[in-house]
């Protein structure tokens, strides 16, 4: 966060960035057949926001470390290639994803579920969080491939070999972030910089997919466009899985009338989306007009929806309450939860469930609320995970966590604490299906009269359809 700066809603981002491309005309500007604007986007909305999110802290590399890791990266995808076992499908998840404990091992939760039931797959894991080192050892599916080493590889390939030929179009684009967002960061350095990066990592996936020839690639993220990018050179089925919140001010999101440039852009063959819900979010985006929205759902909220159907009986006596962080407004966050534990004397277990990527410390919540007997303090990395906690509880709260609609969907009603952020839930809170605490006080009251509405399943399967696995694989 810069201090200078005021923090910013994502609306309101939304609204700035939409100007501001239409009147420049940025979706226009290709390199290599790719809008550039496109490869920034995120970014550039990230910093303009402004979220106060407290970071992990950065792990600095020596340049011999990268020199061997970048020779140890070459040596790994020449090895998968040469082998050339051909592969039905890719999947490309990440570490912070094992988070599903079965017996003594771990599981990805978005992918481990279709690799077991569809066979030929492979999968590629990126190590984007600190703390897994434990799940990493005793990952029931393991890795056929490391993103890092592809990463890693493609850096160094463009600091070598940079993207020259552009016309110009990375200074423009530099000048006009700089100068009409105020984003002095942004220079043409930092720009060919990126756009570089991206294009190295689409060279490599793109030999990688050529000499293993999968009909199909699923990713659990918007922004892996370098693998995008390959799979629409090979004539790859490219499907995207809905990663959190994604709604039309979603930086990924583009708007309809970046169609007028469609073929700059890089687009997933199918973005499968939890539920109906969030097709109406994204109406009205690039990727609804040009028809690409499926229905997917999540095989985590499948498998907590069968054991709080089967196993969990509430206990009226004492509510267990679960809350999700963000890493964000941590401070805040502490200061109301301990005052709403000071006048709340109702009869409940509350646990904290804290971020796995941004929450890399519990050093604040223990230190503030571990004192009082009612809080179970629990780290990102640790188990039971976050869908557990939730399922086996009575009530979720947190600020604008994609966690307050897992919660809907496991049957949870959910409560959103009116700190910074919190208006991304606008929408949830006028529809009825989340209930608003601006105040420690207004929680409390929540919590003692229990002032909430059920979900029906009516509800659940709106904000996320069942049977994962099925869904995906009708889409390939």
């Amino acid at each position: 966060m810069t201090e200078s700066r005021p923090f910013l809603t994502q609306s309101q981002v939304a609204e700035i960035i939409g100007r501001f491309e239409t009147e420049h005309c940025l979706f226009g500007y290709a390199v290599k057949g790719v809008s550039v604007w496109q490869i920034l986007r995120f970014d550039v909305a990230v910093n303009l926001q402004n979220l106060p999110l407290d970071r992990q802290p950065s792990r600095r590399t020596r340049k011999v470390t990268l020199l061997w890791k970048s020779l140890k990266g070459i040596a790994n995808i020449a090895s998968l290639a040469l082998a050339g076992r051909k592969s039905r499908y890719w999947v490309n998840t990440y570490d912070f994803a094992l988070r599903l404990r079965v017996g003594g091992q771990y599981e990805d939760i978005y992918f481990d579920a279709l690799l077991r039931h569809i066979p030929g797959g492979l999968k590629i894991q990126s190590s984007n969080a600190i703390g897994y080192e434990v799940q990493k050892k005793r990952e029931s599916i393991k890795p056929q491939l490391d993103s890092g080493d592809i990463d890693v590889l493609s850096h160094l390939l463009a600091k070598v070999a940079p993207v020259k030929k552009d016309n110009g179009i990375f200074r423009l684009i530099a000048q006009l972030i700089s100068s009409r967002l105020e984003l002095g960061q942004y220079d043409e350095k930092t720009v060919r910089r990126a756009f570089s990066s991206y294009y190295w990592r689409s060279q490599c996936y793109g030999f990688l997919l050529r000499r293993l020839k999968p009909k199909a690639v699923l990713v659990a993220d918007t922004g892996e466009f370098p693998l995008r990018a390959a799979c629409r050179k090979e004539k790859v089925v490219f499907i995207e899985i809905q990663h959190g919140i994604y709604t039309k001010n979603h930086p990924d999101a583009l708007p309809m009338n970046a169609l007028e440039f469609e073929s700059n852009l890089l687009l997933p063959t199918y973005l499968a989306v939890a539920g109906e819900y969030w097709q109406q979010m994204l109406a009205g985006t690039a990727i609804a007009e040009s028809s690409r929205i499926r229905f997917g759902g999540f095989s985590i909220v499948d498998y907590y929806r069968n054991i709080r159907a089967r196993s969990i009986v509430p206990n009226p006596g004492c509510l267990v309450i679960t809350l999700t962080t963000q890493g964000h407004d941590s401070e805040n966050l502490v200061n109301l939860i301990r005052d709403f534990l000071g006048v709340c004397d109702s009869g409940f277990t509350l646990n904290i469930k804290l971020h796995p990527a941004y929450d890399y410390s519990t050093e604040v919540y223990v230190e503030a609320l571990s004192k009082d007997a009612r809080v179970n303090i629990v780290s990102g990395t640790s188990d039971p995970n976050t869908y557990e906690l939730i399922a086996r509880s009575d009530l979720h709260l947190s600020i604008y966590s994609v966690c307050h609609f897992d919660a809907l969907s496991l049957g949870v009603p959910t409560v959103v604490i009116g700190l910074s952020g919190y208006q991304v839930m606008e929408d949830l809170i006028r529809r009825g299906d989340s209930v608003l605490a601006m105040t420690s006080t207004e929680l409390s009251d929540i919590v003692k009269t229990r002032r909430w509405k059920p979900v029906n399943k009516e509800t659940m399967e709106m904000y996320c359809m069942s049977n994962f696995v099925e869904n995906i694989a009708k889409l390939f």
